[in-house]
């Protein structure tokens, strides 16, 4: 991860210019494939669109990650579902 997402006004830079997306075409297409009571780990959560979406359906425990510091405190702050993770996803 590049140093763009260290700040908190970058992180809030990047939010408001994810406005208006979300993943729900592909979330819909990935939770018929979830059993009820799944975990879901979202690797990168951003602004937290997707984990807002997934977190709604109260059969999944949701878990968001992501790499910058920055963004798991805006997560904690606007989410109260409590589960975040500061980890970096390689391959």
């Amino acid at each position: 991860m590049g140093e763009f997402y260290k700040t908190k006004e970058s992180v809030e830079q990047y939010v408001k210019s994810a406005e208006g997306f979300d993943g729900k075409v592909l979330i819909d297409k990935f939770t018929k494939h979830l059993t009820s009571k799944a975990t879901v780990l979202e690797i990168g959560s951003g602004p937290g669109k997707d984990l807002e979406i997934l977190s709604k359906n109260p059969d999944y425990k949701v878990i968001g990650s992501d790499n910058s510091e920055e963004f798991i405190s805006y997560l904690q702050n606007k989410y109260s579902i409590g589960n975040f993770l500061k980890l970096e996803a390689r391959s």
